[in-house]
């Protein structure tokens, strides 16, 4: 099979092993996921389960406000 490059868009639990698969066959340009958001009784700022996978492989990890932002798609 073909290496590819790829950017992965995704955020819930769901996705992590998606993501862990396709790390292990190919090479994670980036991960696209929302801004952290408050969570939980305490309302602390935490990470989605996508952009902690992302940290756990040091994969690079984008962040944009809105996927339409003229700056994130340059």
């Amino acid at each position: 099979m073909t290496n590819m490059n790829i950017l992965f868009f995704g955020t819930p639990a769901i996705c992590r092993p998606t993501l862990e698969a396709i790390h292990k066959q190919h090479t994670v340009v980036g991960v696209v996921c929302p801004v952290d958001k408050p969570r939980g009784r305490g309302q602390k700022f935490s990470p989605c389960d996508v952009k902690q996978v992302a940290l756990d492989l040091n994969l690079p990890i984008f962040q944009p406000e809105s996927l339409n932002d003229l700056k994130f798609i340059q």
